[in-house]
């Protein structure tokens, strides 16, 4: 028998910890898009019965065809342009970022591995993952890139970052979440803390929702108890997202980038990459990143001969 067979009865051999940690950062990307998957799905179900009848499947069938096409990564790159507000890269960006991308494109995380495009917005990301081959890069960073206000080792190490994210294939399903839970965001967005009386009911939604919870239990719209306790389970699931939520979406971008930082240390850009989070507001998670990339080195003691 060889060495390395399995014999009947052994015990599984376990995975290894970066295999592990892969699917730690699965699982916790897939806990953070189901609330907004379900409220969306619920949302459209909901305006859809309200719709006429060929109204109502044109919307359903027409976004679940369309959700359905995204999810096989066809038409990635025209999705992330419109759902993402991003665009292609002018000439002159082309040409002030060619350096850089025939860098990346050694690494193989640059075309036509992973597609490069610039973002509309203002104040986004420097470099994000958006898809399995989609990177989108903020217009500031790119006219930094061009004029030489950043190294070039330096933007090699975020553009790379990014592009190891999405060939992780961890958000490769973004475009179509996007699509999805559009009624979320719009939801969200409407609903977002604001100053004066809203404002201050959102500081104390705890007691607001607490008190609705109370009254559909105690009180069940025309007493019917089931569905009084219905209303209030609802309420108390929207009531744990409200201060969940944000710590999942950090625990997600937090896993994110522990995945893309790996792959620098795999391609010795993490001193590159640590010397461009220098240059940003020292969080507690960006100074946990850096030490992480480019470890302190610790004086070796001295050893000194002591005379007898």
């Amino acid at each position: 028998m060889r060495p390395n067979t399995p014999t009947l009865g052994a015990a599984p051999t376990p995975a290894p910890p970066r295999r592990r940690a892969s699917r730690r950062r699965t699982a916790l990307r897939l806990a953070h898009v189901a609330p907004p998957v379900l409220v969306s799905t619920v949302i459209v179900v909901a305006v859809s019965v309200l719709l006429p009848d060929w109204a109502g499947s044109c919307v359903f069938y027409g976004g679940l065809a369309v959700a359905i096409l995204l999810g096989t990564g066809r038409a990635e790159g025209a999705a992330v342009r419109m759902l993402f507000g991003a665009r292609k890269m002018t000439r002159s960006e082309d040409v002030g970022l060619s350096a850089v991308v025939t860098q990346l494109c050694h690494l193989q995380l640059g075309p036509p591995l992973v597609d490069l495009c610039v973002g509309r917005r203002h104040g986004g990301p420097h470099a994000v993952a958006r898809g399995s081959r989609s990177v989108v890069i903020s217009a500031q960073f790119a006219a930094a890139i061009q004029t030489g206000r950043i190294a070039e080792d330096e933007a090699l190490a975020v553009l790379a970052h990014a592009g190891a994210v999405a060939r992780s294939g961890l958000v490769r399903l973004d475009p179509l979440i996007a699509l999805w839970t559009l009624p979320w965001r719009v939801l969200a967005t409407a609903v977002c803390p604001v100053r004066g009386l809203i404002g201050f009911a959102w500081r104390i939604r705890s007691v607001v929702i607490g008190t609705a919870i109370w009254q559909s239990l105690t009180d069940p719209p025309a007493g019917d108890v089931v569905e009084g306790v219905a209303i209030a389970a609802v309420l108390a699931v929207a009531l744990a997202l409200t201060y969940t939520w944000p710590r999942m979406t950090r625990g997600c971008d937090q896993a994110l980038d522990r995945e893309g930082d790996q792959a620098l240390t795999d391609r010795d850009l993490g001193r590159p990459m640590a010397t461009f989070l220098r240059r940003l507001p020292q969080t507690p998670s960006v100074i946990e990143r850096t030490q992480a990339l480019d470890p302190p080195v610790r004086p070796r003691p001295a050893l000194r001969v002591v005379g007898s």
